[in-house]
């Protein structure tokens, strides 16, 4: 009661003005939150797929602990997913066209590798948007966590980027089905429990 009086005598302007600080303050956060996940995930890639002076191992963990923080937000940031894989589109039609990865031109790719990629990268986005529009099962996020690691495994190998994408496929694929056949097993499940008697 004291806290929302204290609130109604700070001005409007105040309020509006103390509002924006803590929204940029809350974006602020979630950039380093977002910036310190990529430093762990990919930094565990690179000390556990490259050479490098610490041990494999801490790479390993880097990238258990990167999934782990994945599964457990992975309702926060699912949405984000269709924007991605459209994004894989743009630069799968990019090296369609140059026949090269990236920005570098020493990174050659097949143009027919290039255009199978762009159009698994298609498929991907469109399995994805159904998925960010709904609340995700323990599957889904398990689901997430192989796109992860199929994500992983094409940044740091370029020679399995069409594998790496197919497992991305395969595993937006699953949650997908997860999706249109969990309605049909809601429904089954509630029309048992009316068959049922009242118990006294």
């Amino acid at each position: 009661m004291q806290d929302r009086c204290a609130t109604s005598m700070i001005p409007a302007g105040t309020r509006s003005v103390w509002s924006q600080v803590k929204g940029g303050l809350r974006l602020t956060g979630i950039v380093l939150m977002v910036f310190a996940w990529l430093v762990l995930a990919f930094g565990g890639a690179a000390v556990a797929f490259s050479k490098s002076s610490y041990p494999r191992t801490v790479g390993w963990a880097l990238m258990a602990v990167a999934g782990a923080i994945l599964v457990l937000t992975a309702q926060r940031w699912v949405k984000a997913v269709p924007g991605l894989c459209a994004y894989g589109v743009l630069n799968g039609l990019l090296a369609t066209a140059s026949g090269h990865l990236g920005a570098g031109a020493s990174r050659t790719i097949p143009r027919g590798s290039a255009a199978m990629l762009t159009l698994m990268f298609a498929g991907c986005a469109g399995l994805a948007v159904p998925l960010a529009s709904r609340r995700l099962t323990v599957f889904d996020r398990v689901a997430m966590l192989g796109v992860f690691a199929s994500f992983v495994l094409g940044v740091v190998r370029d020679d399995l980027s069409i594998p790496a994408c197919a497992g991305i496929f395969v595993c937006l694929a699953c949650t997908w089905a997860n999706g249109r056949l969990r309605p049909n097993a809601t429904a089954q499940r509630r029309k048992k429990t009316r068959g049922r008697p009242v118990p006294e």
